[in-house]
């Protein structure tokens, strides 16, 4: 449900521009009338891609992330380029980043990566009907892909050794799909 906002957005300035994301700050009027300024990360938005074959593997991927200082286990993903729908979008990273074409994809939600300080929305996708593409990866992507049943996978986001958010719940809408 969409309501009004309660916040008056007085003004916006730039702070950071970058490959993925633009960092802003604005300054806004709140309820009592006083003035405050909120920090927001302006996305393009992403897509999340569940990788599933016949046996209920799901196909999950190792990287180091930077921000983190780990390698973290997670499903496919990535964010749209500029004028790109999200179906397009999960297609496209599926395959640049597995070597996967899908023949069949089902979105199965959506949801804010993290609504407190940024407007990324993030598509989730179910990728199924896999056969070979082309693998191609982007400068400074070390992915090693590989397949895990979806019951295993599930069990590693319970016991914490997959901690990507967007990978749990894009499991856990998959698991839901199939029950």
């Amino acid at each position: 449900m969409t309501e009004a906002s309660p916040f008056e957005r007085l003004s916006s300035r730039e702070v950071y521009k970058g490959r993925s994301f633009t960092l802003r700050a604005d300054e806004v009027r709140l309820e009592n009338g006083k003035t405050r300024e909120m920090a927001v990360i302006d996305h393009p938005g992403c897509v999340v891609i569940v990788a599933l074959d016949p046996a209920n593997r799901v196909l999950l991927i190792r990287q180091h992330r930077y921000a983190t200082g780990e390698v973290a286990t997670e499903v496919p993903a990535g964010k749209l380029d500029p004028g790109e729908n999200g179906q397009r979008a999960a297609l496209r990273e599926l395959e640049e980043e597995t070597g996967l074409r899908a023949g069949r994809l089902t979105k199965l939600g959506e949801f804010y990566t993290s609504d407190g300080i940024s407007n990324e929305l993030a598509q989730i996708f179910l990728a199924r009907d896999l056969i070979e593409g082309k693998l191609d990866l982007q400068e400074g992507e070390h992915i090693e892909p590989y397949w895990h049943p979806l019951a295993d996978a599930l069990e590693d986001v319970r016991a914490g050794r997959i901690r990507c958010g967007t990978t749990a719940l894009a499991l856990m809408l998959v698991a839901q799909k199939l029950a």
